[in-house]
């Protein structure tokens, strides 16, 4: 064992994140990502870090017992996930439905959904090249899929095909896990399936997840009763600040509904339960 490399403080669907050093953390990779994938990250974080956007500093790549991986600028700070999940909200006194003093406890002008709204905007400003093609990647992913037929992933192509493009530079998960405050101020990390194209995607992504994820087990059932309560005014709260900050209107973000969900299902993270979720509403939608 390496004896720079410390604790576990994160992972995902494709690595693990461990303390590297005294300033400095490693993200490993699974046996079953490849050195594309990983390079197309690591180049991607350059770019995003160099470009000035609040995000960790890449320092190099690296093979460690088998496993490739990164070695970056360690961020200290929690998760917009972790801060949902451990908030000050009254989780077993807020009423189903929510009532309005419900609401102002979650949507208030500095929280959590907004910041996020706000930095997905910003990111959205930057125009970067030598990022990977939107459209092309979502398209990859679709081919990848499992429970899609052919006939459907070929409509889906032709609805991909016929979306407007653009040039801007596009996270790809966007979910509250990458998402870090440290100091008061957000940091955006992993960036591996960041693209250069049309924000509405990054959106709708956002969406989908808020939408139809499926917690984890391990995840309390009073926060999932919670969260399932809550799903409709994140998703109004976030699109309210998103759609003020950037003018885009609703119904750019709709046409892409059913490529990012079809793209969403040959990922490693999500679970089978979610997949066929969003396999039915694919369905609903063609």
């Amino acid at each position: 064992m390496n004896p720079l490399l410390g604790k576990c403080i994160g992972s995902g669907g494709c690595s693990e994140v461990f303390e590297w050093g005294d300033d400095k953390a490693i993200k490993l990779f699974n046996f079953n990502t490849n050195e594309y994938a990983v390079n197309r990250e690591y180049n991607n974080m350059i770019a995003a870090w160099k470009s000035g956007l609040p995000t960790y500093r890449p320092y190099e790549k690296v093979e460690l017992e088998g496993r490739l991986g990164i070695i970056y600028e360690r961020i200290n700070g929690q998760t917009i996930m972790d801060r949902f999940l451990q908030g000050n909200i009254a989780l077993n006194n807020i009423t189903r439905p929510l009532n309005d003093n419900d609401k102002l406890l979650i949507d208030y002008k500095d929280n959590d959904i907004r910041i996020t709204a706000r930095v997905l905007n910003d990111i959205h400003q930057k125009k970067i090249p030598g990022i990977p093609n939107q459209v092309e990647m979502i398209k990859d992913r679709i081919s990848r899929a499992a429970y899609l037929n052919q006939e459907e992933k070929q409509y889906i192509y032709t609805i991909v095909d016929n979306l407007p493009s653009k040039d801007s530079l596009c996270h790809g998960d966007p979910n509250p896990g990458n998402f870090i405050i440290s100091d008061g101020m957000p940091v955006i990390i992993d960036w591996m399936n960041a693209t250069i194209g049309n924000p509405a995607a990054d959106i709708a992504e956002y969406i989908i997840m808020i939408k139809y994820c499926v917690l984890p087990p391990e995840i309390p059932n009073s926060f999932c009763d919670f969260f399932n309560t809550i799903r409709e005014l994140v998703i109004q709260t976030f699109l309210d600040e998103y759609i003020k900050l950037s003018n885009m209107e609703y119904g750019e973000i709709e046409q892409w509904m059913v490529p990012v969900m079809a793209g969403k299902l040959s990922a490693d993270a999500i679970s089978d339960k979610e997949k066929k979720i969003l396999v039915e509403e694919i369905r609903k939608r063609l």
